[in-house]
């Protein structure tokens, strides 16, 4: 925790931060991430004797591995200087530097209660249509719509990520009926949007005015999946209704809210692509690329550099809720038994 409060006290005015008061009168919260592909530790830096964060810093678990911050750094500075109307309801990026041979990025803090699973199960509707009208904004100001199939490029690097990893002939032909699913996208005029890329527990805030609030852009793409983030804050959800803790539960409940004639998830999805002017026709092979690519994403935070993929580590892919739903997404997709997606 030095780490953090001596590149504060060396560095508080030149940042500008002043405004929180004296660096000498600060502490911090160490947070490590238990999520196995999880890059980088968390510090929560508080004036002694308060209980709110002033700053969040986070540098890599590894020295050398800097890209996710400097990723988020982009992101949060992007994502303030496009959409204008939800810069209250983001971290603002203070910096993102290096210190004593190690990248730290450093945040301010926003404060509220955790949009957690007790509370998705206790205000499960006002949670919702909070993060529907959320997202349809986001989405609504960023859209833009760039040559060359992008969303096609993205699903075609997606499959060609899967396949250094997923050998098995059943997983094999999960692959060839994903890239059928996907083809439609060659010829989609479809915009790219700002995606935030883990839109859940515990990147999301219920902030004191009753705003929403959304933390950890390390995995958003500016250039990224429309109605993406509504599928997976709708898969977590729907975990959470059903306090689902194991594989079997997940893809459950997953089944129950994305497939069938009662899926329930439909009132979201289909108020999102009115507001975002989203075709139907488009929902499927999004819904397909959606956990396609959120796969993809865990499995390049998985690989080592020289590609070789630990046999445990392959293990513990196969054995997980993600791979698990995409399986299952794959397998039912293109199955005649979603009406309201035509």
């Amino acid at each position: 925790m030095n780490f953090v409060e001596n590149y504060l006290a060396d560095h508080w005015d030149r940042l500008g931060l002043n405004w929180l008061g004296d660096a000498g009168g600060l502490s911090c919260l160490l947070i490590t991430p238990r999520f196995r592909a999880s890059a980088n530790v968390l510090f929560f830096v508080l004036a002694r004797g308060s209980k709110q964060p002033l700053l969040v810093a986070k540098i890599p678990r590894l020295p050398s591995a800097n890209s996710s911050l400097e990723r988020e750094a982009k992101s949060l500075e992007n994502i303030h200087a496009c959409w204008a109307g939800g810069r209250d309801s983001i971290p603002r990026l203070i910096v993102f530097d290096r210190h004593r041979n190690c990248s730290l990025l450093l945040q301010t803090a926003l404060i509220g209660r955790p949009l957690d699973p007790a509370m998705i199960r206790s205000e499960f509707q006002s949670c919702t249509d909070l993060a529907t009208s959320w997202l349809a904004e986001l989405h609504s100001a960023t859209a833009a719509e760039i040559p060359g199939a992008p969303l096609a490029r993205l699903a075609a690097a997606a499959i060609t990520t899967l396949r250094t990893v997923l050998t098995l002939p059943p997983e094999r032909a999960l692959l060839l009926r994903a890239q059928h699913l996907l083809a439609s996208l060659d010829e989609a005029r479809l915009p790219i949007v700002f995606e935030h890329g883990d839109f859940s527990s515990p990147n999301l805030l219920r902030l004191h005015d009753g705003r929403l609030g959304v933390l950890d852009w390390e995995l958003a793409d500016p250039l990224g999946v429309p109605a993406a983030d509504l599928f997976m804050f709708l898969n977590f959800a729907a975990l959470s209704l059903r306090r689902a803790r194991t594989v079997a539960d997940c893809r459950a409940s997953f089944d129950e809210a994305f497939f069938g004639s009662k899926a329930w998830t439909d009132r979201w999805i289909l108020d999102y692509a009115e507001r975002t002017g989203l075709a139907r026709e488009w929902l499927r092979p999004l819904f397909v690329l959606c956990w396609t690519r959120y796969l993809t994403n865990l499995v390049r935070r998985l690989i080592p550099t020289d590609g070789m993929v630990a046999l445990d580590t392959l293990a513990w892919l196969r054995n997980g809720t993600y791979y698990s739903l995409w399986v299952h997404t794959i397998e039912n997709a293109a199955l005649d038994h979603h009406p309201n997606w035509r």
